[in-house]
């Protein structure tokens, strides 16, 4: 069942259906609550994902890696030609820390291989200085993490430098490592660390996760200003009589913040096909003197198609209907973006940033996902070199949002969504015994989601050792219930 059904559903069981958008926002607001819960309670085995986390082992200053900071938050590795002996910075250095002369800055950003931007300015050029990853991010749509594995991955990572003076004389990097195959991670919750007290100065191959703090980023404060701008003589990708929604919202030291109000607009005079969006908050230092006035706090731009105008019917279309999509990634001081409906092109991303989208693949692209505080772990032993490790996690569902929008779920339990909705509706409008039927019928489904996707007894009848000597074609029997 998609949202449309789902609704269709419950208005059928109410036998009530007006033609409002606001009741079908309501009924869609209300669908999406328990679909979040309900997915983001359990441990489902449908909502689950596995991921690829990279340690790295601290970064270390010399007499030839020196830092150099001008009365700015940005520091500069050396650079020019022959610098080939210089350090590169990998780009998950974000939300990593800085630490020179005992004190330690969060690094909000990597504008380029070497160099990062910090919370704090300094001065002057230092040669003992130390990147410290202290802790790990996890999976931004991420719940919950249920286990990480070392299964002795071996990863091979190119970083490349091009001087903008010296666009003849790029230089890359490569390293080849291989995971020490430890095997399966104990977890620890704070606390519990705090007992055992895990000092981050060991060394060596990790083997214990350890749950971290989360970190939030305070959202913009204001929406964008939308203006419709003369297309005359340029392509544009958005279309006459189509209605179209805008947010932003900040990216600072790799997490995202909750989306700015919404702006929207519809396009209506004929010939003007670009949107000028306005009004973005200046995020840059104020009272910095010099040039580098970098704070590290990118916005990140979203558009919606919200419904299409009579011109887009019978013609080819472009954009997806309904999802919020990264289209464009501006920095600090920019307050201003002009839309042609372009999100498929590097060109699309201004300033120093990843691209939005390398190969242009529609279904490819970001989409916002509000997901609240950013998680994070710590491990112990500290990494005594760069690895990969394997990770899972229980994944939170994308709100329901196009009219085909299908819930993640085994489609015989999609009811669940319909029982609760309508529990909850019965109740606000004061029909207590209908509330608790539906309450009833939601219940008997849950347990049966749950008898399915989350009790798992042992089901294998072990004949023979897991060895691999053993050739023969049936080794362990029948999968079968216990």
């Amino acid at each position: 069942m998609n949202l449309k059904e789902i609704r269709e559903e419950i208005n059928a069981a109410l036998d009530y259906n007006p033609d409002l958008q606001q009741y079908k926002d309501m009924t869609s607001r209300i669908v999406n609550r328990h679909y979040q819960q309900v997915s983001s309670q359990y441990h489902w085995l449908f909502m689950q994902k596995r991921f690829e986390l990279t340690l790295r082992a601290d970064i270390d200053g010399s007499s030839t890696d020196t830092m150099t900071f001008s009365n700015s938050r940005k520091g500069d590795l050396p650079t020019g030609a022959g610098t080939s002996a210089v350090k590169l910075l990998p780009v998950d250095v974000e939300g990593a820390f800085f630490v020179v002369n005992n004190r330690e800055y969060e690094i909000t950003r990597r504008p380029d291989e070497r160099s990062i931007v910090i919370n704090e300015s300094l001065n002057g050029t230092f040669t003992d200085w130390k990147i410290k990853f202290k802790r790990y991010a996890l999976p931004r749509e991420c719940v919950e993490v249920l286990g990480l594995v070392d299964r002795g991955i071996t990863m091979t990572e190119t970083l490349s430098y091009t001087d903008a003076a010296f666009p003849n004389d790029p230089y890359t990097s490569t390293q080849t490592t291989t995971a020490p195959d430890r095997g399966r991670f104990t977890f620890l919750d704070a606390r519990k660390e705090e007992f055992l007290y895990l000092d981050r100065d060991d060394t060596g191959d990790p083997f214990v996760s350890i749950e971290e703090m989360h970190a939030d980023v305070f959202p913009p404060d204001l929406a964008i200003v939308l203006d419709p701008m003369d297309s005359s003589g340029s392509s544009s990708n958005l279309a006459l009589g189509d209605t179209y929604q805008y947010c932003y919202t900040y990216l600072y030291a790799g997490r995202e913040s909750a989306p700015s109000p919404v702006s929207e607009i519809t396009l209506s005079t004929t010939g003007h096909l670009h949107i000028a969006l306005n009004g973005f908050i200046n995020t840059s230092a104020k009272r910095v003197s010099g040039s580098d006035k970098d704070t590290g706090r990118l916005k990140k731009i979203y558009r919606r198609l919200d419904s299409l105008g009579s011109s887009r019917l019978g013609r080819s279309r472009t954009l997806g209907l309904g999802v919020w999509r990264h289209i464009a990634t501006i920095s600090e001081s920019v307050t201003s973006y002009t839309d042609e409906g372009e999100e498929l092109t590097t060109n699309t991303v201004l300033g120093t940033t990843s691209p939005v989208d390398i190969d242009g693949v529609l279904y490819d692209l970001n989409q916002l996902n509000e997901i609240g505080p950013r998680q994070y772990i710590r491990l112990w032993y500290t990494p005594a070199s760069d690895y990969k490790i394997e990770g899972r996690y229980l994944m939170r569902p994308f709100r329901l949002v196009n009219e085909a929008d299908t819930p993640n779920w085994p489609v015989q339990y999609h009811h669940l969504l319909v029982f609760l909705a309508l529990r909850d509706i019965c109740m606000q409008h004061g029909m207590l015994s209908h509330s608790q039927i539906y309450e009833g019928r939601a219940s008997i489904i849950l347990n049966q989601m749950k008898a399915k996707y989350l009790s798992r007894s042992d089901r294998m009848y072990v004949r023979r050792g897991f060895d691999r000597a053993f050739t023969d074609k049936e080794r362990w029997g029948v999968p079968s219930k216990s």
